[in-house]
């Protein structure tokens, strides 16, 4: 049975009404806003150049971009803030805000926050990455051949060379193909910087779209509505997502397809359906086909289709078992050759690993080996917390992100920027109720493990060390060919996780019960230790940013909405509060950061 939607009884309907309404919001506030940009004064794609004059060439297009006065689109931004806040405020005065009408505003805050920034925000050079090269092997080149040539650009020497072209390219045809969709409005004589700016309509559309399946997601996790609106709530007003919005490189499609297939695993491991199984496999190939990490993705999902197929054969239904063979089957058969197109044709064509990562990175983002593994990896830095809050990227200032830890923290809120004086407030604000949220997560988390352990509930208190045990295991593991030291915590943790799984195994009827806090954590741990072996083999700042476990939000989501599910009212009180903070001071920055 399907649940009610939000607006209508037909859910088809609703999410038909999300999705055009998005596109058709993205596109009208980018004619209103944006698309007076105009003409640059310079060509910004010419492949001839040599270094020096493309450099020269990317001066004056940033110089382009900086020249736009936003103040007025920003101005409107927060009139329309106002008037949100007021109707809020009308309906509780009156007694008429219940859980739909917050929901809605969820809905409307999540929407003006992305349609300001993206029309504030310019997506070549503002808070982009990877985006513009000088070699013309960025995002926005590979892209630009694909408009204009229908081919991809010839490599320059190796794919060791190359930049961005490592990467799977379907981000950039399908970056390409919206700029072809958008000539039908904008002319079929617009320049191609003007085309290529107006993608923005269709990221902007998507990260809407995100939202919105960020709460489908939350409608299949809880049944309590506080909860769904909690989750919601903490996705929409993400500063992640929120910079994805204006965002063209493959992040942006990366992160959308990834919540997608989390919300069609959980509906198919629920209810079975081709809609669900297909859309599963598409999301899935399409998010290693925008970046490989998205492969990632199959791991918690495969462990949940493995143990939906184990249940089915303990049900014995021979019936039951031959058609779920028969989805999974399908699911190979689709999300394979979609996921395993782009790194079989680098293979073929340029004789790249599939495992691949350009690391011909700029040595001033190489942390100074003055720091010890333990300064890096095991331990919270406090100094490198209080002595900036943005990230210090080069070794070449006086200030560098050198832990893990901390860098991940900053990165999650202001990627690997730093911003104006005239928004310090709210970055400091933001900064601040951050760190508060995640400091009362982990004293939970603390304060769980220790009341299980006096109550003798083993499985209660296995299950939460567990994540630190796998974690602390893999960063002992990655220095212990230096230190004998390391090697012994590694050995004595490792025994430690296994004794734990072991246990777990014993009692999975517990897991049975508790299975969604184990697939979000099993969610959490891939994608912390890919991070972490990330960070082990290429020591550099720009490794540390939180957009390489951006799935962590959907993460911290599941955990906000499960306190709020399970707290008493005083404790959904606070949690609601900080929320609130965390939603007004990322509202602020991100309205005004220009």
């Amino acid at each position: 049975m399907e649940k009610e939607g939000f607006f209508t009884n037909k859910k088809w309907l609703e999410n038909l009404i999300f999705v055009g309404a998005a596109f058709i919001i993205s596109f009208f506030a980018y004619i209103i806003f944006s698309s007076r940009i105009g003409v640059p004064s310079v060509e910004l794609y010419q492949p001839e150049l040599n270094f020096n004059e493309a450099s020269a060439v990317a001066s004056q297009g940033r110089a382009f971009i900086n020249s736009i006065n936003d103040t007025w689109v920003v101005v409107v931004g927060f009139v329309l803030l106002a008037l949100l806040v007021i109707g809020v405020l009308l309906l509780a005065i009156f007694k008429k805000l219940n859980w739909k009408w917050m929901m809605l505003a969820v809905f409307v805050l999540a929407v003006l926050i992305r349609v300001i920034y993206t029309n504030i925000t310019d997506n070549i050079f503002t808070r982009q990455y990877d985006v513009w090269s000088n070699n013309y092997m960025g995002h926005y080149a590979i892209t630009m051949h694909i408009y204009r040539e229908g081919t991809l650009p010839d490599l320059k020497g190796t794919i060791e060379n190359s930049y961005q072209m490592y990467h799977p390219k379907y981000a950039h045809y399908i970056f390409a193909l919206v700029m072809h969709i958008n000539s039908l409005f904008f002319g079929r004589q617009s320049d191609s910087f003007t085309l290529y700016e107006s993608i923005r309509i269709f990221t902007c559309a998507l990260s809407i779209i995100q939202v919105y399946v960020s709460y489908l997601i939350m409608k299949e996790l809880f049944k309590n509505k506080w909860a769904i609106l909690g989750g919601t709530l903490f996705i929409s007003v993400s500063p992640l997502l929120i910079r994805n919005a204006a965002g063209s490189n493959n992040d942006t499609l990366l992160y959308f397809f990834l919540f997608l297939s989390i919300l069609f695993a959980i509906r198919f491991f629920k209810h079975n359906g081709w809609v669900n199984i297909v859309g599963a496999a598409l999301s899935i190939g399409l998010a290693m086909g925008s970046k490989l990490s998205g492969a990632l993705i199959a791991i918690p999902i495969g462990v949940l289709f493995i143990y939906k197929f184990v249940l089915t054969c303990m049900n014995k239904n021979k019936k039951d078992i031959s058609g779920l063979i028969t989805y999974y089957v399908i699911f190979l058969l689709i999300c394979a050759p979609i996921g395993l197109f782009w790194p079989i044709y680098n293979k073929n064509m340029y004789d790249q690993p599939l495992t691949f990562v350009w690391h011909k990175l700029n040595e001033s983002l190489r942390i100074p080996s003055e720091y010890s593994y333990s300064q890096k990896y095991l331990f919270f830095s406090f100094d490198t917390m209080f002595t900036n809050i943005y990230h210090g990227g080069w070794n070449t200032q006086s200030f560098v992100d050198y832990n893990t830890w901390t860098d991940l923290m900053k990165s999650s809120i202001f990627g690997e920027y730093s911003f104006a004086k005239s928004v310090s407030l709210y970055a400091v604000g933001l900064y601040a109720i951050n760190y508060v949220i995640l400091i009362g997560i982990a004293i939970l988390w603390g304060y769980l493990i220790i009341k299980n352990l006096l109550q003798k509930r083993w499985e209660y208190s296995i299950l939460l060390v567990m994540p630190l045990l796998v974690l602390y295991m893999f960063i002992f593991s990655g220095n212990m060919k230096n230190s004998v030291l390391y090697l012994i915590f590694t050995i004595i943790v490792a025994l430690l996780a296994l004794g734990g799984l072991v246990f777990l195994g014993i009692k999975y009827k517990f897991l049975i019960e508790k299975k969604a806090y184990v697939f979000f954590m099993l969610i959490f741990l891939v994608f912390l230790i890919s991070y972490f072996t990330f960070q082990l083999q290429y020591e550099y700042t720009c490794t540390h940013d939180f957009r390489y476990v951006g799935m962590f939000l959907l993460c911290f989501a599941f955990v906000i909405g499960s306190i709020i599910e399970k707290a008493q009212k005083e404790m959904r009180i606070v949690v609601f509060s900080l929320l609130g903070l965390y939603s007004l001071f990322s509202t602020f920055l991100y309205l005004s950061i220009n």
